[in-house]
């Protein structure tokens, strides 16, 4: 609470007083309305700066007998870049004063001391403002509100932890009832909050420039602005698609057949989906096991949250509820050994249920964060079986769940396997990542026209390196393939960019030492960090070998490891919480 005060209360106060200073503007526009116009004589007008331009002038005017010199020239004289009216209004002023002609000024008949010669309301000035004071405020507002809701809901959840001290399950009063709403709206909000603030600058850059009318604009300046403007309304349609999504899930209903998922032990019941939910296949249900890790990266903290254990089941029949809506049965075994729900830890832990089916139109998705903890049934040795646990569900092979992440399996016979990642996969990463080539790339080609020296030669290194970097990145990510074929004892790997590969590699069961997981690289998106992961064989010989590359589910990638491990002949490595993530 008191870091967050600290840090959102300048945002806040900066917030307010552009607030402030927008309804004096507004009102001294209002009451400049009724102000007497009366005749002056210019004595001086000068147009400051090069870029950045404000026009000062000092002019003699009388009132009521008396003689008055007057400096002010508009309602407000804050200098911009953004229009041409501090250039327009100096010419005309100018040829007024060099033609010796007297020019109309507007004066406040309750302090005659007080006036304008221009009370034009500037759009550019009003909307600079508002902008200002709802970024700048509602972050800082936004920062102090998150913590103060925090104190209290912690201090919430400490009282009812106190009350139940042995069934923490029913610290919630959802998790209490056993019936579950679902949600999802925290990421809309975060990626909400950050599309109003993406396009809150791109547009006030954009309508600046437009707005005066700036001929001069470099070109790489105007196609940097333009790809600020399509990205924010990419971040608007995602948004809209996501809360349509959401919408969809019509208020779906987790209900607990028991008090609480059970670590070595199960989570079972129903999810009560809209009538209106067709799927076209079957529904996919996923238990996932959460945690949110802080790193401290060159003295700044960056919070992420991992996947560290996942399962995911198949239900092509569902059941029917006296309401009229559409029952999903639910049934997964939780290992023993995972981590418990756990929201105060040092790296806090939360299960996720979701359900999910392809429908016509946006398609089915609920998630619900789900009670899992340690009780007096929990037992030891439980692993989480691949079978069907339900009449309900339909089994997925290995072909099918590698399929998911885009790798084609072959399976022909217990002894041989091939498993081949094509390249042209993940073409959303892809078309990211050259985007961003892209733009580093344009204002590093733009920035070396610039006339002073540091931004010239500096500034055009760092962002050219940035943009072949993401350029680079993204023909990888395109043209990246691999292929892994077992026949028997012989192991046969081949990978590289398509059509560059080389002859490949081969070896024997016999000399795989281990076969485990590596994370390759990972994206944070909303509060969710989605991870992709190498599968690794350590050899005896001290080398290793990269068998599959950029795999994201881990369920598959855990059917997968097994099946690896087994044809090996080794152990499968311990699925501890750390090897997972």
């Amino acid at each position: 609470m008191g870091c967050l005060v600290l840090f959102g209360a300048p945002f806040a106060a900066f917030g307010v007083f552009m607030g402030w200073q927008l309804l004096s503007l507004i009102g001294l526009a209002v009451a400049s309305e009724s102000w007497v116009k009366t005749p002056a004589t210019l004595i001086s007008v000068k147009l400051q700066g090069s870029d950045t331009r404000k026009v000062v002038a000092e002019y003699d005017y009388e009132y009521a007998g008396e003689k008055y010199r007057g400096e002010q020239v508009g309602l407000d004289d804050t200098a911009d870049n953004f229009s041409s009216y501090h250039r327009e209004l100096y010419e005309r002023l100018k040829e007024r004063l060099d033609a010796e002609l007297p020019v109309d000024c507007y004066v406040d008949g309750d302090d005659p001391s007080r006036a304008v010669l221009d009370r034009t309301l500037r759009p550019v000035l009003v909307w600079l403002h508002g902008v200002f004071a709802l970024i700048f405020g509602g972050a800082g507002f936004g920062m102090i509100g998150t913590g103060a809701y925090s104190v209290w809901d912690s201090r919430r959840h400490r009282a009812r932890l106190a009350q139940f001290p042995d069934e923490p399950w029913r610290v919630r009063e959802d998790w209490a009832a056993g019936e579950i709403r679902s949600g999802g709206w925290k990421s809309v909000w975060f990626l909400g909050a950050f599309a109003l603030f993406w396009n809150l600058i791109s547009w006030t850059v954009g309508m600046g420039v437009v707005a005066g009318g700036k001929a001069d604009v470099p070109w790489f300046a105007g196609a940097m602005i333009g790809g600020f403007l399509l990205i924010g309304l990419w971040l608007i349609a995602a948004v809209g698609w996501k809360v349509i999504t959401l919408f969809r899930s019509g208020g779906s209903v987790f209900k607990l057949a028991g008090p609480t998922g059970v670590v070595g032990g199960e989570l079972a019941g129903v999810v009560l989906a809209p009538q209106n939910v067709q799927p076209k296949e079957a529904l996919r249900l996923t238990l996932a096991c959460q945690e949110t890790r802080t790193r401290s990266r060159g003295g700044e903290s960056e919070t992420e949250v991992r996947t560290v254990w996942e399962d995911s089941r198949l239900v092509d029949r569902t059941l029917h509820d006296p309401s009229g809506r559409r029952g999903v049965p639910v049934r997964f075994v939780i290992p023993s050994g995972k981590r418990p729900t756990d929201p105060d830890g040092h790296r806090p832990v939360a299960w996720k249920l979701t359900v999910s089916a392809e429908t016509s139109g946006p398609d089915y998705e609920a998630e619900f964060e789900v009670p899992v903890f340690v009780t007096a049934d929990s037992k030891e040795g439980v692993e989480a079986p691949t079978g069907a646990l339900t009449d309900y569900e339909s089994v997925e092979t290995l072909a099918e769940a590698l399929a998911r992440t885009g790798l084609v399996c072959e399976h022909p016979s217990e002894t041989e396997l091939r498993v081949v990642k094509p390249h042209s996969q993940h073409l959303g990463m892809a078309a990211g990542l050259l985007v961003g080539g892209l733009v580093f790339g344009g204002a590093a080609i733009g920035l070396a026209f610039v006339e002073e020296t540091l931004v010239r030669y500096l500034f055009p290194v760092c962002f050219g390196a940035a943009g072949i970097g993401m350029l680079v990145g993204s023909v990888g990510t395109v043209l990246s393939s691999s292929d892994l074929h077992i026949v028997g004892d012989r192991w046969r790997l081949k990978s590289g960019w398509y059509g560059f590969r080389g002859a490949g590699r081969e070896f024997s069961a016999g000399d795989v030492k281990r076969i485990r997981v590596k994370e390759s690289m990972s994206s944070s998106s909303g509060t969710e960090t989605v991870q992709w992961n190498h599968i690794v064989a350590n050899l005896n010989d001290g080398g290793r070998a990269i068998l599959l590359r950029g795999i994201k589910d881990r369920n598959a990638e855990r059917r997968l490891l097994g099946e690896l491990c087994r044809l090996a002949g080794i152990d499968a490595p311990p699925a501890t919480d750390d090897e997972d993530a």
